[in-house]
C-alpha cells in the first residue's frame, strides 16, 4: 500500500463562474470534467502534471477565510509573472515574490509569492530552486 502522489484540492466557491474563471482563465487550469447544476456545479480544473482543484459551487461568502489548510500551492516556472497576472486582475496580494532560503536538513532554495482567491483562499506560486 502506497500513496501515490498529490491528485486534488477541493474548494467550494460562493461564486462559481469567478472562481471558475480564476483557476482556468487566469492560472491557467484545463477542464477535464463539469457536472451538476446550479449550487450543485462541481469542475475536476487540472494543471500540467494531472494535479487538480475540484471546484464546487454552493459556498458561502464569509469574512473570513478558515480551515485546517494553510493553502494551494502551485508549482510554477515563474511566480513574479502570476502575481502581476493576478494583481493585474485586482485580486489582493499577501506576499510579493521571494526568494528565501529554508535552513533545514537538508535546506532548500525557492522563489515564491502569494496572491488570494476569489473566496479568499490563499494560493502561492512555488518555484523550488534547488534541493527542493
Amino acid at each position: 500500500m502506497i500513496i501515490k502522489g498529490f491528485h486534488h484540492v477541493a474548494v467550494k466557491a460562493s461564486d462559481f463562474e469567478r472562481s471558475y474563471k480564476f483557476y482556468t482563465e487566469l492560472l491557467g487550469l484545463k477542464l477535464r470534467n463539469l457536472w451538476g447544476e446550479g449550487d450543485e456545479r462541481a469542475a475536476m480544473l487540472v494543471a500540467e502534471d494531472g494535479s487538480a482543484i475540484e471546484l464546487f459551487a454552493g459556498g458561502c461568502k464569509c469574512d473570513v477565510f478558515t480551515s485546517p489548510y494553510i493553502h494551494i500551492a502551485f508549482s510554477v516556472d515563474d511566480p513574479d509573472s502570476f502575481i502581476e497576472k493576478v494583481r493585474a486582475e485586482g485580486y489582493g496580494i499577501k506576499m510579493e515574490p521571494e526568494t528565501l532560503e529554508i535552513k533545514g536538513n537538508p535546506g532548500f532554495k525557492a522563489r515564491i509569492a502569494f496572491c488570494y482567491g476569489p473566496d479568499g483562499e490563499e494560493v502561492e506560486f512555488f518555484k523550488p530552486l534547488e534541493n527542493c
